[in-house]
């Protein structure tokens, strides 16, 4: 049998347990990197031995499939693995260190079963730019990480897990990080004033072209906590963000004032907290918005402005206003002919 450089049957309906694979190439003289691509199909056994004599295999998905078991220890014999997505998947168990490659750049271990703590030894992935193992069993408290070992992260993904804790202050010496989602743990405290250090999210007198790619996008989501305390007013000096949601803490005290300053921000989230006051005046600044959510908080009227006055951009804004007036006395409109265009106002009869 000839030797299999590229193997691609992703998006198909194949089933039943993974082939045994035939031997890979080495990585040398050939147009194409070693890569072995099954993604979306019906697989529904674990991971076969047979993978890991691709030794040179520098790009592999097997997610969205049925895989189960544990991820096979021989994993750790793909020194130049670049690329691993096993994602929505049902594998189970720890995650092995057999995984930290020296030369991973994107790990997706997300939509699983897994268990345990995170693993420590990704810490010492020094090239690893995308990290997203959400939405899986893990508990434990999050690591702290130094300035090296996030030299390079540009998404880390640690949401929808049992992670308890603190949000750690070391993440702000993530200098390239663009996403950044922990949302639905249990963390808990205050948001940390540092993560205003965070370096690509400050727009530095440039103009940036949206080009529709992933690594154009800044985002934070720290949704769904038990985070306590006010917005830090640092948050605001992150002129890049395109997203922001820190919805359903408890969250409480103002808005800053300086929220105008996110004037790139398109979807905003605040909602299910303990925010007192009228919004500030600032949030009128906000021309780019095509999502505000502010749903059980707040009270006092709309800032005055062409985008919340208008509202003729926004897809979606959810502006509820609460102790401003007893059940019995607020109504609703909607005021846009457009059945795309949703606008929630609370107003006192």
């Amino acid at each position: 049998m000839p030797i299999i450089i590229y193997l691609d049957l992703s998006n198909n309906k194949l089933i039943g347990p993974l082939m045994n694979l035939p031997n890979g190439a080495t990585y040398g003289g050939y147009v194409d990197a070693p890569s072995l691509f099954m993604e979306n199909n019906f697989f529904n056994e674990p991971i076969t031995s047979s993978l890991c004599r691709w030794r040179d295999l520098v790009f592999l998905d097997l997610s969205k499939n049925r895989l189960t078991s544990k991820i096979p220890k021989c994993l750790e014999n793909l020194h130049g693995l670049f690329t691993m997505i096993l994602s929505s998947n049902r594998l189970s168990g720890v995650i092995p260190s057999s995984i930290a490659l020296n030369l991973l750049h994107r790990l997706k271990l997300n939509d699983n079963n897994f268990v345990g703590e995170l693993l420590r030894e990704l810490r010492n992935l020094r090239y690893l730019c995308i990290l997203i193992v959400g939405d899986n069993r893990l508990s434990g408290n999050l690591p702290e990480w130094s300035r090296k070992e996030l030299t390079y992260l540009v998404v880390l993904r640690l949401n929808k897990s049992n992670f308890p804790g603190r949000v750690p202050q070391s993440f702000y010496k993530a200098s390239n990080l663009r996403i950044l989602d922990v949302a639905h743990n249990n963390l808990l405290g205050r948001i940390p004033q540092c993560l205003g250090k965070l370096n690509a999210m400050v727009l530095k007198g440039v103009d940036l072209e949206y080009k529709g790619t992933w690594y154009m996008v800044y985002n934070m989501d720290l949704s769904s906590n038990q985070l306590v305390g006010e917005i830090p007013v640092e948050l605001t000096a992150l002129s890049m963000f395109v997203g922001l949601n820190l919805s359903n803490s408890h969250l409480a005290g103002y808005i800053p004032d300086t929220i105008g300053s996110l004037m790139k921000l398109e979807s905003l989230d605040l909602s299910g907290n303990e925010f007192t006051g009228a919004n500030p005046p600032s949030m009128a600044d906000l021309t780019l918005l095509s999502r505000l959510n502010l749903s059980h908080n707040l009270s006092g009227r709309i800032p005055i402005g062409r985008q919340l006055q208008t509202h003729t951009d926004l897809a979606e804004v959810r502006y509820i206003v609460r102790s401003l007036c007893s059940s019995h006395q607020w109504r609703r409109s909607i005021a846009s002919a457009d059945d795309s265009l949703l606008l929630l106002i609370c107003c006192c009869c």
